[in-house]
């Protein structure tokens, strides 16, 4: 009797996008077994800045708790801060174009992520820092640094993905995670 091979998936972009995806998989691993590489272009994790804040809205919470393992969700509270009274809310605010505040929906204080996430009616939201979400979602990740695609192969077998440095992945499953204008 032949051996199935075990399969493997591909991410191509270490971001937000890239590393939830890697950890729903990793945290789902008992169900079916394979295997799961994670490519970046970067060279490192703070070789590009990473932007500015993002809004994390309860179903958002929800769903990155849900691909996240708990050993990662502990340290999510070092990307989410507390607001400065008076000065930062967490919510969603309408302003024109010169900043002047034309909605600011009354918006609940949140201690944190998880309560936040027993939300389930509404929409409500909290401030994220992109980069700290980014490390924090980097943890224990095996990250294949300095490893820009170019381009992909489909065959029978699966998939052939090449990379500027003249090396080549092979796999079962590609994803594309790297952002606008990839080639995959």
């Amino acid at each position: 009797m032949q051996q199935d091979k075990i399969p493997t998936i591909i991410i191509v972009g270490a971001g937000l996008g890239g590393l939830s995806l890697y950890h729903a998989l990793i945290k789902n691993k008992d169900k079916k077994e394979f295997n799961v590489k994670i490519f970046e272009r970067e060279s490192s994790p703070t070789d590009r800045w990473q932007g500015y804040h993002i809004g994390l809205s309860n179903y958002g919470a929800q769903s990155l708790l849900n691909c996240i393992p708990s050993s990662i969700a502990a340290n999510l509270p070092k990307a989410m801060p507390n607001p400065v009274p008076d000065v930062e809310t967490h919510g969603i605010i309408i302003t024109d174009q010169v900043g002047n505040v034309l909605l600011a929906p009354p918006t609940k204080p949140f201690k944190d992520v998880y309560d936040l996430a027993k939300i389930s009616r509404g929409l409500s939201s909290m401030i994220t820092y992109r980069d700290r979400l980014r490390d924090v979602l980097l943890e224990d990740v095996p990250v294949q640094w300095n490893k820009k695609c170019i381009e992909y192969l489909e065959t029978k077998e699966g998939v052939w993905v090449s990379f500027e440095d003249g090396t080549q992945e092979f796999c079962n499953i590609l994803v594309g995670a790297d952002r606008i204008n990839s080639p995959i």
